[in-house]
């Protein structure tokens, strides 16, 4: 009896060593894991124009499941959370006609420099395939897409899109897939 439990003991301490981990791991590095294990990539990575439009790789697709994440790093959670007046790391907006509707005026303008320490992403999905996915910053003040592909770019109208912004709510990862 005595060496049943002593096997179950050592058996089971890895187990917890392992969850242990893995949960620390998610907790830091948040849903960037799940969306790399779990989501197929078909992202644009040329960028000839001035102008970045990424709602743009919605343009010929029919899917309904389409989703726009974004991923507040610990850093832009504040500023983030003023604007969405909600705390956390993942927001979502996943209302097709709204996100349609918003295509228009989310433009980046490239600035030809690039701007340091981006950590937040911004990701479009559609049907669990990542369509874009760069980093950016949203402030009151500044607003932009920072990509190794294109540098620095600024948005357009950051009140219009700061209000498009606020449309995103709270999630877990079980609202993204």
């Amino acid at each position: 009896m005595l060496a049943l439990r002593i096997m179950k003991l050592k058996y089971s301490m890895p187990a917890l060593f392992f969850f242990i981990l893995i949960s620390a791991a998610l907790e830091f590095f948040g849903f960037q894991i799940w969306l790399a294990y779990f989501a197929k990539h078909a992202i644009q990575t040329e960028y000839d124009s001035h102008v970045i439009r990424p709602l743009s790789v919605l343009d010929h697709l029919d899917s309904d499941d389409v989703k726009m994440i974004l991923l507040i790093s610990r850093q832009d959670q504040n500023e983030i959370g003023e604007i969405l007046n909600a705390k956390g790391s993942c927001f979502l907006l996943d209302d097709r006609r709204y996100i349609l509707s918003i295509k228009n005026y989310w433009k980046f303008y490239r600035k030809g420099g690039d701007m340091s320490t981006v950590d937040s992403k911004m990701i479009i999905l559609a049907n669990r395939t990542v369509l874009f996915q760069e980093n950016i910053i949203v402030s009151k003040e500044l607003s932009g897409l920072q990509s190794v592909k294109f540098g620095w770019a600024e948005v357009d109208e950051n009140g219009r899109f700061l209000n498009s912004i606020q449309n995103f709510r709270k999630c877990s990862f079980t609202d993204i897939f």
